[in-house]
């Protein structure tokens, strides 16, 4: 882009002349706008503030985060209004802007205070989102070409109604019954909702969920997952939730037999908010809730030991509780392969079954088939 290969030979005069560093007193901040959902042209103004130095113009960088949005155009504002700007968007979303004076040698003087360019994003797929602006490899030079010290300000984009989910707390002993309400704030009507639950340590079972006054004629559904608890929630009749706040769904859990005293989350993870017409909500939040147990159960004592022998009293020892005991399994993995059906975590570079784990730090003696994570990077 010769355009662009200009305005940065009139920008960036590194190499050609001398480069005094002023000190830092002028910045380029994005601003937070928000739009409606499906909004063909989104604008974010940019602003500028320089206080102790003209500006012949600058250039930046810019992502959106998540990268949902790209840039699709930029226009002069203000004391720039008889500026020049240029972009080229990458492979990764991000975009670098170049601001320029291309009619003439002045730049804009010291002391403004205002916008003065306008960058435009394409969100017309995006029914909903909250999208972070970052603004990175800023270079600011005056009117003489001469780099001046800058700061960047990052922006953020609102688009359309986004969602908070929540779960409420309860207490109970083993066995008990707990319900816990599961809350959503929508300011947009919402057509359905998926998303999974699991209870961390495992003390508790889902057993039954049912709907509220703000759900009322919905079906909801829920199956096992690898995790927890898959839950759907619909309307048959194609009805919707009204925009609003409270509880959507009673879920009702049983505490295990064998749950120590302890506090268990109840956790909403993958969730899926579609509107009227299948469009998926931006997931703002979605908070976990705490079944309490309390006392739980009570472990009965190990290598309980009594003292005779001794005068109006018995003496008696014991070892203290170790907590819950994990169930027994028995795999050794001569098929080759991890079982399907497990989960498998790692803060190393996966799990593999094989017959040579062996690394250039360590030795595995020679065996039949294991399984084994490498964790030589970390």
């Amino acid at each position: 882009m010769s355009v662009l290969k200009n305005s940065l030979n009139y920008i960036l005069v590194l190499g050609i002349l001398p480069v005094y560093l002023y000190s830092q007193d002028v910045s380029v901040l994005l601003s937070d706008v928000t739009v409606d959902g499906y909004t063909e042209d989104i604008v974010v103004p940019v602003t500028l503030i320089n206080p102790g130095h003209s500006v012949g113009g600058f250039q930046f960088d810019v992502i959106a985060d998540p990268a949902m949005v790209e840039m699709t155009g930029l226009t002069p504002m203000g004391a720039g209004s008889d500026f020049s700007a240029d972009y080229t968007v990458f492979s990764d979303g991000s975009a670098r802007v170049v601001f320029y004076n291309s009619g003439g040698p002045d730049g804009i003087p010291m002391g403004n205070d205002g916008i003065v360019l306008n960058l435009h994003f394409d969100g017309t797929t995006v029914l909903s989102a909250v999208l972070d602006l970052y603004i990175y490899d800023l270079i600011v030079s005056d009117d003489d070409g001469q780099i001046v010290s800058s700061e960047g300000g990052n922006g953020s984009v609102t688009i359309g109604h986004v969602i908070y989910m929540s779960a409420t707390s309860d207490t109970g002993d083993v066995l008990e019954t707990v319900d816990l309400e599961i809350n959503m704030t929508n300011s947009g009507i919402v057509g359905g909702l998926q998303f999974d639950i699991f209870d961390t340590p495992n003390y508790v079972d889902l057993t039954d969920l049912t709907t509220t006054d703000r759900t009322t004629g919905f079906s909801v559904d829920w199956n096992d997952v690898a995790v927890g608890d898959r839950v759907v929630l619909y309307g048959p009749d194609n009805s919707n939730i009204s925009p609003g706040e409270g509880p959507i769904l009673t879920a009702t859990f049983q505490i295990h037999e064998d749950a120590y005293a302890d506090d268990v989350g109840v956790n909403i993870r993958n969730v899926i908010v579609t509107d009227d017409i299948g469009g998926t909500y931006w997931i703002a939040t979605a908070d976990s809730g705490t079944v309490t147990v309390t006392p739980g159960y009570i472990e009965e004592p190990h290598n309980l030991a009594a003292q005779s022998g001794m005068d109006t009293q018995v003496l008696l020892t014991w070892d203290p509780p170790y907590g819950p005991i994990p169930p027994e399994f028995s795999e050794d993995f001569e098929s080759g392969e991890l079982p399907a059906d497990w989960t498998v975590l790692t803060n190393g570079n996966g799990w593999n079954v094989t017959e040579n784990g062996s690394s250039n730090f360590w030795t595995i003696p020679s065996h039949t088939y294991y399984a084994v994570t490498n964790d030589d990077g970390f």
